[in-house]
């Protein structure tokens, strides 16, 4: 059970004990023959201490539940900025991440041309090798 819902029972609690004092000085009330002004004071004042402490209990409900959000408040946005900065950071590193594979393409790419011409090169230098070797070979067996 979470903090406010504790708070809530409790304070729901807490009501219905008031109202229940105050039906119980509202039935003294009816009952009673009251016959002056201070006989009816005497008799209200009971209810009118109890209103009291209801709506006294009531705002101390309130302020508690009240503080109680502010502190899950608090503690969500530091979350939340927790969240934020890693998740800044996790796309810088994506960025980084994808700029290497950038320079990892080109600098792959230039290998391959590299690659390329060294074998252009090396081919047409055995072809154009190639008759003069072939004359060599001949002369060398006597053909």
């Amino acid at each position: 059970m979470t903090k406010t819902a504790m708070l809530q029972q409790s304070a729901a609690l807490e009501n219905e004990r008031s109202i229940e004092r105050l039906a119980r000085s509202i039935e003294a009330l009816r009952s009673q023959q009251l016959r002056t002004v201070e006989d009816l004071a005497q008799a209200v004042d009971p209810l009118a201490l109890a209103l009291a402490q209801l709506a006294e209990e009531g705002g101390s409900v309130i302020e508690r539940m009240t503080e109680h959000v502010e502190a899950s408040m608090e503690r969500v946005e530091a979350r939340t900025r927790v969240l934020a900065e890693e998740t800044r950071r996790a796309v810088e590193r994506l960025r980084e991440a994808e700029a290497a594979l950038l320079r990892a393409r080109t600098a792959r790419g230039w290998e391959l041309v590299i690659v390329a011409l060294g074998a252009g090169v090396s081919g047409a230098l055995l072809i154009a090798w190639l008759p003069s070797a072939a004359q060599a070979v001949r002369r060398l067996i006597g053909l």
